[in-house]
């Protein structure tokens, strides 16, 4: 039985599941990296482009769920883990929320202690992006990478804009240089566009290099996960999402404005192009919880799948919306840490999440806005960037996230409406949320149930091996 949770962060993105392990009735100790230095490589320190965490930046990192959850040093939550005897091990459930921690995560993994043990593999081959392209080119058969350019600086990459008629993605590899999709199918529109923001935000583009990727146009993105215990596969879903923040996919990119997230049978088509034996013998000497997702852009025109990013971490807000449909995080841990599948103990079919988000710009964020959940909805809502101030939840001014609300059932329109059924219970003035007619439309090629339908129709949940003319367009 689990009595303690245990969080393992940097930045405060597991503090809504520890938040629920105490709302379920368990004890939690939070584990803070206090210095964001500490978890950056060498080389990521060395670089002359490498910027520093500013006093205020620290300041807001650290007050998040000021109030509600004490932290402690990192460190030392990791040396007392260790001191633990065997039979107080068992009452401990560790999750390291982003693959950021691993340098104390790493000290836990074979311990005798449950939960996720994220290593610098982990890190690297999320972070590397060629490192990830070159083994899905050697080890993968029926997923293909797309051919991309790399850049180490503005100048280049703007040369090489202002020369074509192609259409490209903008990927940064370090975590704070965005992701950009152009949303027009006008080459020296998105060209120029492209180039304006590559100069105004130069430093993070250029600490970690970025690529431009040609873009498919109107892909269907999908995300296969597969969760392994001890290195064996334990059980997989797929996550769709919506990234954009305004509804028909317009805006900006965002990490996730919206999921869906349902179980799929882990032989079916899609996991074996997603997971071949590579993956599986990587996975295999693990022990403990770990997780890998393979992100896929389907081209609609033929068919041909390609390979994203790999993401060996739990997502946001993916994760949430699992452990919705499983009845909670502590029904979840308890389940997966005798390495049996939560998945038939759920309360329904398919999973949505929502993200609320601070309609403020990013300079405003500091502007602390009053959030009130009622106690009935509590377990359906994930709150983000908060803290307590005299009694009161308010946002703490660190990023424009708020909070995820989910809910399950057995239809995608039952646990979508259920989402917008519990936003009864959750108020925060200037929070807004993709509608619930935009996340149900079959209005723009990208919308959630147009990808479902489509993986639905080309059979790729099915068992079975993958048939030959599986990439053929019809």
């Amino acid at each position: 039985m689990i009595r303690t949770f245990v969080l393992l962060t940097a930045y405060g993105e597991g503090y809504a599941a520890a938040l629920q392990a105490k709302l379920s009735g368990c004890d939690v100790v939070v584990g803070m990296v206090e210095d964001i230095d500490m978890i950056q490589s060498d080389d990521e320190l060395n670089n002359p482009n490498y910027k520093k965490e500013s006093a205020e930046d620290k300041k807001r990192r650290l007050s998040t769920y000021e109030g509600i959850l004490k932290h402690y040093p990192i460190q030392k939550v990791v040396d007392t883990l260790l001191s633990l005897s065997d039979d107080e091990k068992e009452d401990y459930f560790v999750y390291s929320d982003m693959n950021y921690v691993w340098r104390y995560s790493q000290q836990l993994e074979g311990k005798g202690i449950a939960g996720n043990f994220p290593n610098e593999e982990d890190r690297i081959l999320e972070n590397d992006r060629k490192a990830a392209k070159d083994f899905v080119k050697k080890n993968y058969e029926d997923v293909h990478v797309q051919d991309v350019k790399e850049y180490s600086n503005i100048e280049e990459a703007t040369k090489d804009l202002e020369g074509t008629y192609d259409i490209y993605v903008l990927k940064g590899n370090d975590a704070e240089a965005e992701t950009v999709v152009p949303q027009k199918n006008d080459s020296r529109m998105m060209s120029k566009k492209l180039i304006k923001l590559l100069k105004r935000n130069r430093k993070e583009y250029e600490k970690g290099g970025f690529i431009l990727e040609k873009k498919i146009i109107d892909p269907i993105e999908i995300t296969p996960q597969l969760y392994f215990w001890n290195g064996e596969p334990v059980y997989s879903t797929i996550d769709i999402e919506l990234k954009h923040r305004y509804a028909g996919d317009q805006g900006e990119m965002i990490g996730c404005a919206a999921n869906l997230v349902f179980e799929t049978d882990m032989q079916c088509r899609l996991n074996k192009m997603a997971f071949p034996k590579a993956i599986l013998d990587k996975y295999a000497n693990r022990q403990g919880l770990s997780m890998i997702d393979c992100g896929i852009l389907i081209d609609p025109v033929d068919g041909r799948m390609y390979f994203t990013e790999y993401c060996t971490r739990f997502g946001y807000d993916q994760f949430y919306t699992e452990l919705e449909m499983v009845g909670g995080i502590i029904n979840w841990c308890e389940t997966i840490a005798q390495g049996q599948n939560p998945m038939p103990y759920k309360n329904g079919k398919f999973g949505m999440g929502v993200r609320w988000m601070n309609t403020h710009k990013e300079e405003d964020y500091a502007q602390e806005l009053d959030v009130d959940v009622e106690s009935n909805v509590a377990d359906h809502v994930w709150l983000y960037w908060c803290k307590m101030e005299g009694g009161t939840i308010k946002t703490c001014g660190y990023a424009d996230d708020i909070a995820l609300i989910t809910a399950s059932g057995d239809t995608i329109e039952d646990a979508t409406n259920r989402v917008f059924s519990y936003a009864q219970g959750f108020d925060c003035d200037d929070a807004t949320a993709r509608p619930v007619h935009d996340i149900l439309s079959l209005d723009y090629p990208g919308s959630i149930m147009n990808r479902y339908n489509y993986i639905l129709s080309r059979g790729l949940l099915e068992v079975g091996d993958v048939p030959e003319d599986v990439f053929k367009y019809e």
